[in-house]
């Protein structure tokens, strides 16, 4: 599991506007909503950002913490 930043849940790290694009670029590529809370899509994203070795604010190398992202988000919801 991610490293989370000291006394802030994931949902306080990562903004929505974040979330919105996680959760449309899931719907873009697989055709489906995501059918999980912005919690856990939260959760997820850190657990990318933690994949690539980088802090859970960081803003750095977005579009593989994307990649990475979708990849997790699939692999919770094969289909």
């Amino acid at each position: 599991m991610t490293q989370a930043m000291p006394n802030k849940l994931p949902i306080q790290i990562i903004g929505p506007t974040t979330l919105k694009r996680a959760r449309n670029d899931y719907t873009g590529r697989w055709a489906r909503p995501w059918p999980e809370s912005d919690s856990y899509l939260a959760e997820l994203i850190l657990d990318a950002k933690d994949a690539l070795g980088l802090p859970p604010s960081s803003k750095a190398k977005r579009d593989e913490v994307r990649e990475d992202t979708l990849e997790l988000m699939r692999l919770d919801h094969e289909f």
